[in-house]
């Protein structure tokens, strides 16, 4: 005997989460361990000559290892012949001395050491269980900024560089997206990531999208520029950093710098960073950094000094509050998520995993500037920066600031929202705008059809796009509730409103489906409901979908008079050349609200389709409430292709255990379209 199931169970994947590399951000006076043992950098005036350089630098018994010439200064990176700690100090201590009465010491701008700077986020990364099913679910950081709802934006999006301990260019969700910068650790063209970090980092910007595989980016067209800077604990030199900073600034393709990375003030980045962003325009966006303290990191906290171009980005969880370990304070410019981030990690840790930290949320917000300046391409970095600081989640949920969920300091940063950034009047407004959302099911296996386009059309022009996931979510981008998630949950923005638009599923080698006059509600959303596709095989498919929690059951009257059902699902090799796929009653996803039967072959006489309301049974009123519909699908041998022929729905008020919906013979479909209580 059947027994009656309730609920939806949730897709569950098991992440490790490890703990979050801490780093030190006070400046200038620092623990041994906190910059390289014997160098120094040295910068000095643009205008300084070979002989005054090396005059300074052979005072402290250095030898110069490196060289960076910007405009306004010249910058030497130096080894010293002590390899004691003390030797750092000591050096900057002649020089500062002898700038007071020698002049040729009065060339050097600054001496500082060559300081460790570490990633923001956590470092060697453990293994996830693997699936070759899509783990957009998994992604609540991509919901919560509203990259779901934009992904039909279009446009050619600048390279966004990654500074960090390099990217894992072959891993399946990234091959092709990423280009091989520089590898300043190991001093050669392979920026291949030994950590981690930068490949979690590249897969939140832009993990390939729509490949049924993985995750997906939030730019998933954009390229990624790897540079290493970082080494294989998470680590690496300021002047490799400042290298690498100097290396992307010089691209002209790189528009975007993203840097999870943080260390102490220094006048070298400082400068650097004002040659990346006043020179070259480049907008910089940095993790806040994860000591929980008000005291910024750099080079975050160079956004005070360069407002709108470089962005601090802080982190927080998916209740909208300060992540436990984000840094904050007035300094910082927006919050991002970041806390059980999933994201790629190299082939050989694993491929994804979820890790913590505002090294997370910094890509986010990378992605969305990459974004915004794809749809405004002639704005300054200056520009973009206040878009995104700006154009916030503010209006319909600002931060709560209650020294419980974040700190009531002064602040007035909010919480990034990729919608308001591409979509501004309509997020503001949400005037002439609907949200269309359903499910789509592979009417042959009851799984989802990922990787479908679905759209909606007036006349010729389209009117919203959007891809079915594997597991999705429906995001309400005013109040940022989310339905779902289930299986096969898709989501559209429709314009305009107050008018019906026409709704398309199509997937390459299955059929078109194709349901018109959907009226779209001004500033709400319009439920299409379950909607079964099945592949182009011959020679009909019939379906049935609900979307209550009751049971029913689809029958096949063969013209023998054998029943195809359950009990009997048939045989699709030989006679009677007919199956019925599965049986909803075992199963808790997609399956548990449609059924489907599929004849191969036609035999001579009339097959009767019809469903039993068996958990309900005799006098069953189910039948207008549950809303079932049937889908009769035929095979086109003019084209190859299946064609949807008939929609049904059960006549209103009726009652009765049996629906009868319609009789085949050959290609007539008669509708019988009856609810009583007689077994047709």
């Amino acid at each position: 005997m059947k027994e009656r199931r309730k609920g939806i169970k949730s897709l569950i994947l098991c992440m490790m989460f490890l703990f979050i590399l801490p780093f030190s951000s006070n400046a200038i006076e620092r623990d041994g361990d906190d910059y390289a043992p014997n160098e120094v950098i040295i910068g000095f005036q643009a205008d300084a000559t070979e002989s005054e350089i090396q005059s300074v630098v052979t005072s402290i018994g250095g030898t110069i290892i490196g060289r960076i010439n910007l405009p306004n200064a010249k910058i030497v990176r130096v080894k010293l012949s002590s390899n004691e700690m003390s030797s750092v100090q000591s050096a900057i201590n002649t020089v500062r001395e002898k700038r007071e009465g020698v002049v040729i010491y009065n060339k050097v701008k600054f001496i500082e050491p060559n300081y460790i700077i570490r990633a923001h986020g956590s470092s060697n990364p453990g293994i996830l269980s693997q699936s070759n099913d899509p783990l957009l679910t998994d992604q609540w950081g991509y919901y919560d900024i509203g990259a779901d709802l934009a992904i039909n934006f279009k446009g050619l999006l600048p390279v966004i560089a990654v500074i960090d301990t390099g990217v894992d260019y072959n891993h399946p969700d990234l091959k092709g997206k990423i280009i091989k910068g520089y590898d300043f650790v190991n001093m050669d063209n392979d920026p291949m990531d030994d950590n981690g970090h930068g490949t979690h980092v590249a897969g939140i910007i832009g993990a390939i999208s729509n490949n049924n595989y993985g995750i997906a980016g939030v730019a998933w067209q954009a390229k990624i520029l790897a540079i290493k800077v970082l080494n294989f604990e998470g680590w690496g030199y300021l002047y490799d950093i400042v290298s690498g900073i100097i290396y992307a600034a010089n691209n002209p393709y790189v528009k975007v710098i993203n840097m999870s990375l943080g260390g102490p003030y220094s006048y070298t980045e400082e400068i650097f960073v004002e040659y990346a962003v006043n020179i070259k325009k480049k907008l910089i966006v940095a993790a806040a950094g994860n000591e929980n303290t008000n005291t910024p990191s750099y080079p975050a906290g160079f956004s005070t000094y360069f407002p709108n171009k470089v962005i601090a980005v802080a982190a927080h969880g998916d209740n909208h509050c300060r992540a436990s370990f984000s840094n904050y304070g007035t300094w910082v410019s927006i919050t991002a998520p970041g806390v059980s981030i999933l994201s790629t990690i190299p082939t050989q840790m694993g491929e994804f995993n979820a890790l913590n930290g505002t090294s997370m949320a910094a890509p986010f917000v990378s992605a969305a500037s990459a974004l915004a300046w794809a749809k405004y391409p002639s704005y300054t970095n200056s520009q973009i920066g206040n878009l995104i600081i700006t154009r916030n989640a503010s209006l319909y949920d600002p931060l709560e600031r209650d020294d419980t969920c974040w700190p009531d300091d002064g602040s007035t940063f909010e919480r990034l929202s990729l919608l308001h950034i591409l979509d501004y009047q309509n997020f503001e407004n949400c005037d002439n705008i609907s949200l269309f959302y359903g499910y789509a099911v592979n009417g042959e296996t009851g799984d989802p059809l990922a990787g479908a386009k679905v759209f909606t059309m007036r006349g010729t022009t389209i009117t919203g796009e959007n891809y079915v996931p594997w597991y999705g979510y429906v995001t309400n981008p005013y109040y940022n509730d989310y339905l779902g998630p289930f299986y096969g949950l898709f989501e559209i923005f429709v314009s305009p409103a107050g008018v019906n638009h026409n709704l398309t599923i199509k997937k390459q080698r299955y059929a078109t489906l194709k349901i018109n006059d959907i009226l779209a509600n001004n500033c709400d959303g319009v439920f299409t409901g379950v909607l079964p596709v099945p592949p182009n095989k011959p020679y009909y498919w019939l379906e049935i979908t609900w979307t209550s929690d009751d049971d029913y059951d689809a029958y096949l009257k063969l013209p023998n008079n054998e029943y195809i059902y359950h009990d009997n699902p048939g045989i699709l090799s030989i006679s009677p050349w007919a199956r019925y796929m599965w049986d909803s009653y075992y199963y808790s996803d997609l399956r548990k609200y449609s059924e489907s039967i599929r004849i191969r072959k036609l035999m001579s006489g009339i097959y009767k389709f019809f469903v039993d309301d068996w958990r309900n049974g005799s006098g069953s009123t189910s039948w207008s409430l549950s809303g079932i519909k049937a889908y009769i699908y035929r095979w086109d041998p003019a084209t190859l292709t299946q064609k949807l022929i008939k929609i049904i729905t059960p006549p209103t008020g009726s009652a009765g255990e049996f629906w009868y919906i319609a009789d085949i013979k050959g290609s007539t479909i008669t509708v019988v379209n009856t609810v009583s209580d007689i077994y047709p």
